[in-house]
């Protein structure tokens, strides 16, 4: 009961190339670059098609993820990022300007501190 879309003729040689129809979470999680937790809340929210391959009365199963489903919910929400015209992460970096810089006397993080080697008691560091 093995169903699989293939790219090629079918040949031993291009087994590689074969598409599994459904994957398990390890695979999801590859694919999809989503966290654990993040895939089994869109799997609670039926967000993508997925369910769980038991035998009758067995406690426990292997869930199984629709590859389609889960293709289909990452262009979603790429359109859905191009609808509200997001930008790019490159065009993100974030430049102060004259005027965000802080007031003369106000409070600035300080420079970190690093553990001196020689005798163990922290001591300002120059970076």
């Amino acid at each position: 009961m093995h169903n699989a879309k293939t790219y090629t003729t079918g040949s031993k040689a291009d087994a590689s190339l074969v598409k599994p129809e459904w994957i398990r979470v390890p695979e999801a999680i590859r694919v999809s670059g989503l966290k654990r937790s993040s895939l089994y809340k869109l799997l609670l929210e039926n967000r993508i098609k997925s369910f769980s391959n038991k035998e009758r009365g067995a406690r426990r199963g292997v869930r199984l993820i629709s590859h389609d489903g889960l293709i289909a919910y990452m262009e979603a929400r790429y359109q859905e990022s191009l609808e509200d015209n997001l930008q790019p992460i490159s065009s993100r970096r974030h430049t102060p300007s004259d005027d965000q810089t802080a007031p003369q006397g106000a409070i600035t993080p300080h420079r970190p501190v690093r553990r001196s080697r020689l005798s163990g008691r922290y001591a300002q560091a120059a970076l």
